[in-house]
């Protein structure tokens, strides 16, 4: 599924927790941390973005060496941070 305009989500980092999730390891996966810091779930993130909540699950555990750049995009706009953020440029 393809969106035009970024999903509604209510779970969007503050500057604070950005800077907490910006403070991790570029080795570590941030998806777990920035779903964990949004207080929302990975299952629930995947089910607001439509995806499917065992895909999100081995993104955030990087199972996947390759996420196409719409899907780091949509995860990362419906927390409101960068794909650089969520995903620094050397894991991508």
């Amino acid at each position: 599924r393809v969106y035009t305009t970024v999903p509604l989500v209510s779970h969007l980092l503050s500057p604070k927790q950005l800077r907490i999730l910006r403070s991790e390891p570029s080795s570590a996966p941030r998806l777990a941390k920035a779903c964990e810091l949004a207080g929302i779930s990975r299952r629930q993130l995947a089910l607001n973005l439509d995806l499917s909540p065992g895909y999100v699950h081995d993104v955030s555990r990087w199972r996947y060496k390759d996420i196409s750049l719409s899907k780091a995009r949509l995860l990362s706009r419906s927390l409101g941070i960068s794909v650089d953020d969520l995903f620094p440029q050397n894991d991508l």
